[in-house]
């Protein structure tokens, strides 16, 4: 029973909504009806609370209308009577003429009520109204009051008033008259005519009834509301399969329904329900409102649930959707060619018609009100052109952005435009070619990664055999009774075994640099001292290699911040390239200059080959100037002092010109303080 109940819950709550809404406004259209009536005098709302129908303004103003009828026909040559006769046994009336000796009354025996101004109701007649020597008197069930009070909307008093009144034509002819007239306590209907008095009394208590259901749905609708609104969100359910419904729906249906809520009751109202009782014109307005009441919260709550979804299902969403998917087919060269017709013809066809409506403006106010319309388009118009372009011409800085910095080599960061966006598809082709450069890069990565790797362990792994190779080696060397010829042999396997340790050191270094785990430290150095220091170690060596040194070097300290050991390894590899591969009998200039916020080295040598290979193509690994591979080198002496010289924060460059040999080392200067 529980489960049922919770089941139910939530359309009891929405039908509750739906109640209490629903007459809280068919209960407001029918009050806006009751006092925008056209018998109904808004000022004289209080009358409505009002019992007895003669204390009414509505009734002050038609007993005036009655009078007014009588004392016409007492002084003119026309009678009103017939207004009066329409009335039957609801009035009785007496008017006479002195001066012309005219009498008009439909009783016999006025005598005993009219007596010298004084009058004496018959039974059954509560009120009356009397004109006597100028002056207006009255009574409503036995109590006197007065006509000329200011809140009493007795009209007559100022038609024919003499001692407070205001008309003195009407006055004039009132000179000779007496009149008075009689209503009945309960105003009945008459069957031969159509009584003023009777209709007003009906009306009245029409409205009074309209009044306390009002009062009473308006009460329920109150009591419904609350409820609802103390439940609000259990009715969200029923608010999810109203805006369901509503989605199916277009736009572009949604305000035309709106539109004829709006338009048809205020037509039918005015045009063809003009005469019709008050609760015939009430009800075809209260029933729109009704309608349009809910259609528009039917709408909001399409809004609320399906929030964009409501503007884009529309016609023009449509269109403009299935004109995109054309667009995609399309290269951007044609799509703005078509855009740009489009636009531009739009923007003719609106101009010429503004130019034929302008002379019109000054004869027609709709005319100004298309003109108006017509100029919010075209600017509507521009702004979307211009914002399109805007946001073409942002998007191809993204673009070009984007390619900067794949060019920098970062592949991490990808191209985000917006899905709608002109060149979307374009960026997703960039960010696919940057996905698949960044995969050929991590597998190249990786590949690199596993070589050096390679070659670390296996260095590591030669090392141990080597050294005790070597060691034994030695100990060879040293024995007693060896024959010259296996000396010899001995002392080769000693220079190869060294020249396979320098090697495999080579490799370890190589592969340390490169992977960047080998470890720097960086100080204040003296760069010249380095160089003279680097080469008088190498003295043996330069001395002979049957080549001429020349020195350029400053007479003040060049310092920079760098890695000693590391750069004395590049300077060593450098100036052994230099003995290794320099024509005997050649100079050799080895010059330190400073240019700017730079320590510039230039090493110059004649080469003994021919060389033929590029500046770059030296700087790899393995890679040796000497193609017979005749001389001891084993290629990795640039490659290393070029991965060394990174790791100290300077550069490596080869130049070539003939036979001429330069290698450059550039590091950042430093200052003496």
């Amino acid at each position: 029973m529980g489960i049922k109940s919770k089941k139910y819950k939530p359309i009891t709550i929405w039908i509750s909504f739906v109640a209490g809404l629903s007459i809280f406004i068919f209960v407001l259209a029918m009050a806006l009806c009751l006092v925008t009536d056209e018998n109904f005098y808004s000022d004289d709302l209080k009358d409505l609370f009002k019992m007895d129908i003669k204390e009414t303004k509505e009734f002050q103003n038609s007993i005036s209308y009655l009078f007014s009828a009588l004392c016409d026909s007492s002084y003119s040559d026309v009678t009103y009577l017939p207004r009066l006769r329409a009335e039957g046994e609801n009035i009785i009336y007496y008017a006479y003429n002195s001066k012309d000796e005219k009498l008009f009354t439909n009783i016999t025996q006025h005598e005993s009520i009219w007596n010298d101004g004084n009058i004496s109701l018959p039974e059954g007649y509560d009120y009356y109204l009397c004109f006597d020597d100028g002056y207006f008197t009255g009574a409503n069930d036995g109590e006197a009051f007065d006509v000329y009070e200011e809140d009493n909307a007795y009209w007559i008093k100022y038609r024919y008033g003499i001692n407070r009144g205001s008309n003195y034509y009407y006055a004039l002819k009132l000179e000779y008259i007496d009149a008075f007239i009689a209503v009945k306590e309960n105003i009945v209907k008459n069957p031969y005519a159509v009584s003023v008095l009777y209709k007003l009394q009906k009306s009245h208590r029409l409205r009074q009834w309209m009044l306390a259901g009002i009062g009473i749905a308006f009460l329920l609708s109150v009591a419904g509301l609350v409820f609802s609104a103390l439940n609000f969100k259990t009715k969200y359910p029923v608010d999810r399969k109203a805006a369901d419904f509503m989605s199916h729906l277009r736009l572009e249906f949604k305000s035309l329904v709106i539109l004829l809520l709006l338009l048809i009751p205020i037509i039918v109202y005015k045009k063809y329900l003009l005469y019709k009782a008050l609760i015939v014109r009430s009800l075809p307005v209260a029933i729109a409102a009704f309608l349009l009441t809910w259609w528009v919260y039917l709408i909001i709550t399409d809004m609320v649930h399906n929030k964009r979804g409501f503007l884009s299902n529309s016609y023009i969403s449509l269109l403009a959707r299935r004109y995109s998917s054309y667009e995609k087919g399309l290269s951007l060269q044609k799509t703005m060619l078509i855009r740009t017709s489009i636009f531009l013809a739009a923007e003719m066809v609106l101009f010429s018609l503004m130019f034929v409506i302008i002379p019109r403006i000054k004869t027609s106010k709709s005319s100004l009100l298309l003109l108006v319309f017509m100029l919010a388009l075209v600017v509507y118009l521009s702004y979307w052109y211009i914002k399109r372009l805007v946001s073409i011409f942002r998007d191809v800085d993204s673009i070009i952005s984007h390619m900067k910095t794949i060019r920098n080599g970062n592949f991490s960061e990808k191209l985000s435009l917006a899905p709608n966006a002109d060149l979307y598809e374009m960026s997703e082709l960039l960010n696919g070619i940057q996905e698949g450069m960044d995969k050929a890069v991590q597998k190249m990565m990786r590949s690199e990664r596993m070589k050096i790797e390679l070659v670390t362990n296996i260095s590591h792994d030669l090392k141990t055999p080597l050294t005790s190779i070597i060691s034994y080696l030695d100990l060879l060397s040293k024995e007693q009774g060896l024959t010259d010829v296996a000396s010899d042999y001995v002392k080769i396997l000693l220079q190869k075994s060294e020249q396979l340790k320098k090697l495999i050191q080579d490799l370890f270094d190589l592969s340390k640099a490169s992977s960047g785990e080998m470890k720097v430290e960086k100080e204040k150095l003296d760069f010249a001292k380095l160089i003279q220091q680097t080469l008088a170690d190498m003295e043996d060596e330069v001395s002979g290699s049957q080549l001429n040194f020349r020195l350029n070097l400053p007479q003040e300290p060049v310092y920079i911040f760098s890695d000693g050991k590391r750069l004395y390894r590049v300077l060593m590899n450098l100036f052994d390239n230099v003995l290794k591969y320099s024509m005997k009998g050649t100079r050799v200039y080895v010059d330190l200059n400073t240019a700017g916020n730079k320590a510039v080295l230039e090493i110059k040598n004649i080469s003994n080959y021919e060389m033929n290979f590029s500046e770059e193509e030296i700087l790899e690994r393995f890679v040796r100037g000497d193609k017979s591979r005749t001389t001891e080198g084993s290629g990795l002496g640039l490659a290393i002092a070029d991965s060394f010289m990174k790791l100290c924060g300077g550069t490596l460059n080869i130049k070539l010109d003939g036979d001429l040999f330069k290698a450059i080392v550039t590091l950042p200067a430093m200052s003496a303080e």
